[in-house]
């Protein structure tokens, strides 16, 4: 889905979904986030990465979980998004001819009080 000048279909822009962007949602983008809610969190509950499509298109959850594990015991947030985003961008650079936006972010949680 793209959002369009009225007069011209360029460039387009590619979003359907701005979180927050009220004045957006007069030209068709949605500004009400995706929300999956979980009741309670448990110990085994590690970390959470959020990203955009630019990340999800290229690695599945299963290869964001093996990258991300690696940087849990040091908490290193930084490094484990650093890495998606290298991995990322590689693939894009090897399957396409654009790169898409790649947006991340890592949080570790501690869930040891549950």
């Amino acid at each position: 889905m793209r959002v369009w000048l009225k007069t011209l279909q360029v460039p387009g822009l590619a979003m359907t979904r701005s979180i927050g962007d009220l004045a957006a949602k007069k030209v068709g983008v949605l500004a009400e986030p995706e929300l999956k809610i979980i009741k309670k969190l448990s110990r085994v509950d590690k970390f959470v990465v959020m990203g955009s499509d630019g990340l999800f298109d290229q690695l599945i959850n299963e290869e964001i979980m093996a990258i991300v594990v690696n940087y849990y015991q040091h908490r290193d947030s930084e490094g484990a998004v650093n890495h998606l985003l290298q991995e990322a961008h590689g693939r894009w650079n090897t399957n396409s001819e654009v790169i898409d936006d790649i947006t991340i972010v890592v949080a570790f949680l501690d869930c040891s009080n549950n």
